[in-house]
């Protein structure tokens, strides 16, 4: 309750304040405190926060501070730069026109459904006992006793399997309809870990008595019962960024979540925790920089540099640590 009234006194502050300063006042700042600094130098510039949860640049290199903390929700160079200068003003600056494009924030729109009903998911015409695939492997009809298929498959000795849900429960079939051994429709989650390599392949996993976790297809279970497959990770952080633009799950690292909180950020490919949660500070948003624009994080993974945003609960501030887990903070 403490932290939400802090950042709502912030905010309106934060409003009042801009009552004063035009667009073009927060264009000008904007553009003089970013356009001086060297190009070679932007990928590896690091957002800090200071005691009053404002936002700075510092070189992950020499720790030293390059633009100081006047700013909320700074993110990395990607190359380009978005922030939110006073509350109110949302900017995006250019590194190579050295221009910056201001506007008001407004409020956070609702997600949008994809619109991918059961009745565009099948083909109610066909014939089939399992499901069937498009050219690029996509699963695009399937037998009507499912309410629902996953679109993308797993290939497992040969052949492929998807994951489907049958009176709500959610169970593994192949093409031909039959069930994995160990998948037959007793589970109230599953979700398959598409970083997991072959043969294993690791799928989270809820049961109806509560249990959950990480089982892969020999049965081998990890991390059971360490966080909670249904948690909203989007509750957890409202408190701490008012305009949260970073993602929860990057280039196979994914932060998990109890009804505590968020429990840690997991490599889905090796299957092992890279941070936890502490006494002392939280894990909220992985983040990333990178020399160029990413058009796809998957295929573009080598160009990144992984970042992840924790919460000091002492200071109440909040900070990033590196892979290595470095942690850049004043």
């Amino acid at each position: 309750m403490k932290k939400k009234l802090i950042l709502v006194f912030i905010l309106a502050a934060s409003f009042l304040q801009a009552q004063e300063v035009s667009e073009s006042d927060v264009r000008r700042i904007v553009e003089k405190d970013f356009s001086a600094i060297p190009q070679n130098l932007l990928a590896r510039l690091v957002p800090y926060n200071d005691k009053n949860n404002r936002a700075g640049l510092m070189d992950a290199q020499t720790r030293k501070i390059v633009v100081k903390a006047k700013y909320f929700d700074l993110d990395f160079f990607k190359p380009e730069l978005k922030g939110n200068y006073n509350g109110i003003y949302l900017f995006q600056y250019n590194p190579a026109t050295k221009k910056a494009d201001i506007h008001l924030d407004s409020e956070s729109q609702p997600e949008q459904d994809s619109g991918n009903t059961q009745a565009d998911r099948k083909n109610k015409a066909a014939q089939i006992s399992g499901f069937s695939l498009t050219e690029d492997k996509k699963i695009k009809n399937y037998d009507m006793q499912y309410s629902s298929f996953s679109e993308e498959p797993f290939l497992f000795q040969g052949r492929y399997y998807g994951i489907a849900v049958r009176e709500q429960k959610y169970g593994i079939v192949g093409e031909d309809g039959k069930p994995l051994t160990g998948f037959d429709f007793t589970y109230d989650r599953l979700e398959f870990n598409r970083y997991s390599p072959a043969p294993e392949c690791w799928f989270k996993f809820l049961k109806e008595d509560g249990t959950s976790g990480f089982i892969n297809l020999n049965g081998e279970m990890k991390f059971v019962n360490e966080f909670k497959t249904t948690y909203s990770p989007k509750t957890s952080t409202s408190i701490y960024c008012a305009n949260a633009s970073q993602e929860f799950a990057y280039n196979g690292y994914e932060i998990l979540y109890s009804d505590q909180g968020a429990v840690g950020v997991l490599d889905l490919e090796h299957m092992k925790w890279i941070v936890k949660s502490t006494a002392e500070s939280d894990v909220i948003e992985i983040n990333y920089a990178s020399d160029r624009k990413i058009e796809n994080i998957k295929k573009d993974s080598r160009d990144l540099r992984l970042y992840f945003l924790m919460y000091d609960k002492k200071r109440e501030t909040k900070y990033y640590m590196d892979q290595n887990l470095t942690a850049y903070r004043l």
